[in-house]
């Protein structure tokens, strides 16, 4: 993985050549100056979160491809970039996974009648991002956007009742601090083996940090987490931004920021 400034900046200019650009016109599509991009290629400036999710559209690479030693749009067929995942940033929900992983958060979480829809998002947020920032593999492959500063899976509403429809689960009505809440609860247990070892232990370690926080803490965490914050509200959030994490939300860690 690359490191320091100088060879990320190598990097972005060997990939802006690649796509017959001029340094002009980059910075044009970037909406920055070209003495800027030129910063930026000679490793004397940062590139913010941001910037990265704009440079990585406009040129069309992953972000990951930014500091890799052999970047995915530069490898062959025959030498994957990951172990045993190839790298999926966009969202294409497995929705028979989501139900699983759904009704295993719903089994952890029966015992805590405090636990709101909220929570809910928030864990599947979790678990999902946290799984792409290690394995650049989303887990359920559901789509994100921010509400009010928190995440939301997408047609969840919808998904939550044709898993009541079909007896998955029982949703019940409730009150939480006198705000009106739904409770769910699980009547089929959960299909582990939809999970592989990877999943089940990123879905545990979500479940253990944040199982037992104040929901006003929770959400105030979640909104700190770097795919929140760098996203508007009633967007959705990319996956990519898990990979410009900070702490304390970084589970794999650079030596240099970029």
């Amino acid at each position: 993985m690359l490191t320091t400034m100088t060879e990320i900046g190598n990097r972005l200019q060997q990939l802006r050549k690649a796509k017959k650009l001029s340094q002009a016109e980059l910075a044009q599509q970037l909406n920055m100056s070209r003495s800027v991009w030129i910063q930026i290629e000679a490793g004397k400036r940062n590139l913010s979160a941001l910037e990265l999710i704009k440079l990585s559209e406009t040129l069309q690479i992953p972000i990951l491809d930014f500091i890799s030693d052999s970047p995915a749009t530069q490898q062959t067929n025959t030498q994957p970039l990951i172990d045993t995942y190839e790298r999926i940033p966009t969202p294409n929900l497995n929705l028979p996974k989501l139900q699983n992983v759904l009704l295993y958060l719903f089994e952890r979480c029966a015992g805590n009648p405090n636990i709101t829809e909220t929570a809910l998002c928030i864990f599947l947020y979790f678990a999902d991002f946290n799984h792409y920032e290690v394995y650049h593999h989303y887990i359920t492959g559901a789509a994100y956007h921010k509400i009010d500063g928190l995440p939301v899976p997408m047609q969840l509403n919808t998904i939550l009742a044709d898993m009541e429809h079909q007896k998955l689960i029982t949703i019940i009505k409730t009150m939480h601090n006198n705000l009106p809440q739904r409770r769910f609860i699980p009547l089929q247990k959960a299909n582990l083996a939809q999970l592989n070892a990877s999943e089940y232990h990123i879905i545990d370690t979500v479940l253990q940090q944040l199982l037992n926080m104040p929901e006003i803490q929770l959400k105030a965490y979640a909104q700190n987490d770097m795919p929140l914050r760098a996203t508007q509200n009633k967007e959705w959030i990319n996956y990519e931004l898990a990979l410009c994490r900070e702490p304390p939300y970084v589970l794999v860690e650079d030596t240099e920021e970029f």
